[in-house]
């Protein structure tokens, strides 16, 4: 099985650190998630199926939804670059 990669600039990675990078983006969006919903009610952290959208600002909410979207997508690359290492 390939564990390295040759990316366009012609620089050679292994997968594991990709996917190493991608899971520690995973957890910044996660980390700043937690800050909105800290802000609301602190069971929210940790726990987004408690989140109350009537009890946060619209702003907020409009952030929270965006960072819950790209951490989704964040997790969805991870779990297929599992399947390579």
């Amino acid at each position: 099985m390939k564990n390295k990669i040759t990316l366009n600039d012609g620089q050679e990675v292994s997968i594991e650190s990709i996917h190493s990078d991608i899971m520690h983006m995973r957890d910044t969006y996660k980390n700043k998630i937690n800050q909105i919903l800290a802000k609301y009610d602190s069971s929210w952290i940790d726990n987004e199926h408690d989140v109350d959208p009537v009890k946060m600002s619209d702003e907020d909410y409009k952030i929270y939804n965006e960072l819950f979207e790209i951490r989704s997508n964040i997790k969805h690359i991870a779990s297929k670059l599992c399947v390579l290492l």
